[in-house]
């Protein structure tokens, strides 16, 4: 959130099973879950030392790949990172190509688009951004992995191994308050909503365990086979939605998830944002061979180069010559030719002030023309996408009851108000379907 609003350019964060490819699809951001081994996890507090990854997080892919050069490499502290021995470290930023998706060829995966219902907006959106990359040179084709769900169920390693591996980092941590998960869970230090998540991945009595070794023994057989499909089919990536469903409220579970196939085979995946549901955004994730990260990176940013799927919060407007954002007074009138009345021309003027931080308006509507007990009501207007006119918040009620007031606006109103797409309408005992209406104007900074 503090990167979606610009208060830095970039983040480093960990992906043992989508904590940097989520978190961008819902911030509207880049991020990149790299090959396991392209980067050093010492230090990173472990969720699983076999999953586990450390990568960026950005506004914009160019930023990404700045961040990737400067981080990637071996480290003798993470054996992980032998798999670069003998090779030449990629260049990120000397790949970044706007016209990499020109003879591309992109393999949808079908399994990973949702069953409809809440996923249908996601998969859409999706399909809409795969669209757009044939307009710009790329092939694709529909890829099925035989016997997926078989092979990746059961594949994940976190609840064998996160007890274990925090209890070897504690252990390098010069006078650590605790020394296990357990301390932690019986001393009441974990949160209550993650308190039986907790206890299951402390049951393990021992390291190794035969589920564990059933875990392991499946993962390898999950990589050849994605590689295998990829390579028969020719493709550069595989793209899905990066969640199936839009982002939950917090506190509430957040399901849709499709982290486990790079997570559980080692292979990177990109996530980069496709699109807007209903005022969220979505991501959509490439994933490519082991060590291909550079040329996921030289896709996404050809993309992203073609749309313009960013967007910052409007809770953090852009700084106006390093200044915060004042509120904003402006005044709406409409024109002198309103509706007749048995009083005259019906005219209103409204007074606004618009707090571009909070998203307060706050407002004190004036009606001439009409009996104050005549007026049903003074509200603000849009349209929806196909069209058709709605009133999306009422000022005054009936005799211009109340005359003033604050509203609080949401992320979408706040976009339809700054963006134009509000006019003003008095509604009356003659013209009960308005009597007379006046555009609100973009809001100009």
């Amino acid at each position: 959130a503090c990167i979606a609003a610009s208060f830095a350019a970039v983040g480093w964060g960990s992906d043992t099973c989508g904590s940097i490819r989520i978190p961008s699809s819902h911030n509207n951001l880049v991020g990149l879950r790299p090959t396991k081994g392209l980067s050093s996890i010492d230090g990173i507090i472990p969720l699983s030392h076999t999953q586990d990854v450390g990568g960026p997080l950005a506004r914009s892919l160019e930023d990404l790949a700045v961040a990737l050069d400067a981080t990637i490499g071996a480290d003798p502290s993470d054996p992980a990172t032998a798999v670069l021995e003998g090779r030449d470290l990629p260049s990120f930023v000397a790949a970044l190509n706007p016209n990499a998706l020109d003879g591309a060829r992109i393999g949808i995966l079908e399994a990973y688009f949702g069953n409809g219902g809440v996923e249908a907006a996601a998969a859409s959106i999706v399909r809409q951004a795969i669209a757009k990359m044939v307009e710009l040179g790329a092939d694709t084709i529909t890829i099925e992995i035989p016997n997926l769900q078989d092979l990746i169920s059961g594949s994940g390693v976190i609840s064998h191994e996160f007890k274990w591996d925090l209890i070897d980092y504690l252990a390098g941590v010069p006078n650590a308050p605790v020394n296990s998960l357990e301390e932690m869970l019986e001393l009441g230090l974990i949160h209550e909503a993650l308190t039986p998540g907790m206890r299951r991945r402390n049951a393990p009595e021992s390291r190794e365990t035969d589920a564990y070794a059933a875990a392991l023994a499946k993962r390898e057989p999950l990589k050849n086979a994605v590689v295998s499909v990829m390579e028969a089919a020719q493709v550069d990536a595989l793209i899905y939605p990066t969640m199936r469903e839009p982002p939950s409220f917090i506190g509430q579970p957040q399901r849709g998830s499709n982290c486990s196939l790079s997570a559980n085979t080692g292979l990177p995946a990109l996530s980069i944002p496709a699109g807007w549901t209903r005022g969220l955004p979505i991501g959509l994730e490439l994933l490519g061979r082991s060590l291909d990260d550079v040329r996921l990176v030289a896709l996404g940013y050809a993309y992203e180069q073609a749309t313009d799927h960013r967007r910052a919060p409007v809770s953090t407007p852009p700084l106006l010559s390093g200044r915060t954002p004042r509120p904003l007074t402006f005044t709406v009138r409409t024109r002198a030719g309103g509706a007749l009345s048995s009083s005259g021309r019906v005219r209103a003027r409204v007074r606004f002030t618009y707090n571009p931080l909070t998203g307060a308006l706050a407002y004190e509507a004036r009606v001439s023309g009409v009996r104050p007990s005549d007026v049903f009501a003074v509200v603000l207007r849009t349209k929806d996408e196909e069209g058709r006119p709605y009133i999306e918040r009422r000022l005054s009620g009936p005799s211009l009851s109340p005359s003033k007031g604050i509203l609080t606006l949401d992320v979408n109103e706040r976009e339809r108000l700054e963006s134009g797409e509000f006019y003003l309408e008095v509604m009356t005992r003659n013209h009960p379907f308005g009597a007379v209406r006046a555009q609100l104007l973009p809001i100009r900074r």
